[in-house]
């Protein structure tokens, strides 16, 4: 761990000890930079996120120490109070990431953070939104993080494997995979809000995410070789999930079902020729149990997806975990999370490079939430590798996460 790593981490850890002497209730607004922003009330807001983590794995028979870190800007700009531009609004995300990422020793197809990238500063999203008929239509133009709008599992947020995020069968794919963390494209995208909670997206983004020659900066560059990246969905979802709301109870049961698929129009000349590339998913959620009179209880989620095994390394991913909160007393906004998720290899993979059917990995987590600005969360994952070089045993490795919210 180097010192640049270390005093990000230290800074972290000082404002962890500063919450806990002086409670949530002291410091209320304290770090809430809009408080102060005499532009906040005309409709600009910006927010700072940040992310560091200390992992150890066993690696060359020796226990090693690992420092991913990753600091989000937030930024938004609400024209309707500042112009009077009905339903409008401009939005953008900044990402700067550094330190080790603890895959580059395991070396894992799926990864273990979901917050490890190349030591850069970038644009994640930068893009204008605007709504129509009383905000039942959405339109995006940016770049778009479609991670942040499809695929998307609310009881899933806490778990650091990038799988639970968006699924491997998906995350796959591209020549710098799609347009998600760290790299995305240009594009738009077009949602419908149908009566009962039903809702119709599409997106349509430039094929190749970033530049695949430098991963250091923000990379534009539309190419008609670069082919689009087609992608929808449609789900149901009823109710506010358990995660996101106050100490009150729900009113109704929060269930969640969906359904996409994504699709690049440039063929792909791999072991055959003129190979297109596509995938679909399924999601569901829905809380299990809820205990009387408040917030706490049990959420499931699942996800399946399959991607073409002629092109993919995956050809079919399944996701599964509960996480419950406040399961201890007195710790009403604790989480605990338990998820498994299995990376199925093609058959073409399998062969070519001489690997396993499979790569299984199993994460718990329980998240210590100090305030509403501040989290704690200790880690475990194990995994069940599919190259044959490397042990096929469950590989455990531990780490801690610092969420800091300002």
């Amino acid at each position: 761990m180097n010192i640049k790593n270390f005093t990000i981490f230290l800074i972290l850890f000082i404002c962890l000890i500063t919450y806990c002497l002086f409670g949530e209730e002291s410091i209320e607004g304290k770090y809430n930079l809009n408080t102060y922003n005499p532009l906040f009330d005309n409709g600009f807001s910006i927010g700072l996120e940040l992310h560091s983590e200390v992992w150890t794995l066993e690696y060359n028979k020796k226990f090693n120490f690992y420092n991913p870190n990753m600091i989000s800007g937030l930024f938004s700009v609400d024209l309707e109070k500042m112009i009077g531009f009905e339903s409008a609004n401009i939005a953008i995300t900044t990402i700067t990431n550094f330190g080790k990422d603890p895959n580059e020793d395991l070396n894992s197809q799926q990864g273990i953070t979901n917050i490890a990238a190349i030591s850069a500063t970038k644009f994640l999203q930068f893009y204008f939104e605007k709504g129509f008929l009383n905000d039942r239509i959405n339109f995006t133009f940016g770049l778009l993080d479609l991670n942040s709008e499809f695929d998307v599992k609310h009881t899933a947020k806490n778990f650091i494997n990038p799988s639970h995020g968006i699924g491997i069968d998906w995350s796959q794919s591209g020549w710098n995979g799609p347009s998600i963390f760290p790299n995305t494209s240009l594009g738009a995208r077009l949602k419908f809000l149908h009566k009962g909670n039903i809702m119709v997206q599409f997106a349509v983004m430039d094929g190749l995410s970033g530049d695949t020659a430098n991963q250091n900066s923000t990379q534009i560059s539309l190419k008609e070789s670069d082919g689009l990246l087609v992608c929808g969905d449609i789900y149901h979802i009823n109710g506010e999930q358990l995660h996101s709301l106050p100490e009150k109870k729900p009113n109704e049961t929060f269930e969640h079902l969906g359904i996409g698929f994504w699709y690049y129009t440039k063929s792909y000349n791999q072991v055959l020729s003129g190979l297109t590339n596509w995938g679909m998913y399924f999601v569901f959620e829905q809380d299990v149990f809820v205990e009387e009179e408040n917030s706490q209880g049990l959420s499931f989620f699942g996800r399946f997806g399959v991607a073409d095994d002629e092109v993919n390394d995956v050809d079919y991913f399944i996701g599964l975990g509960l996480v419950y909160k406040g399961l201890i007393v007195g710790r009403d906004n604790d989480l605990i999370g338990l998820a498994i998720a299995n990376a199925h290899n093609s058959y073409l993979h399998r062969n070519i490079n001489n690997i396993g059917t499979n790569e299984f990995n199993t994460e718990f987590f329980y998240s210590f939430v100090v305030s509403d600005y501040l989290s704690l969360q200790f880690d475990f994952q194990t995994f069940k590798l599919s190259d044959k070089n490397r042990i096929q045993q469950h590989l455990p490795i531990g780490g801690l996460r610092v969420k800091l919210a300002i």
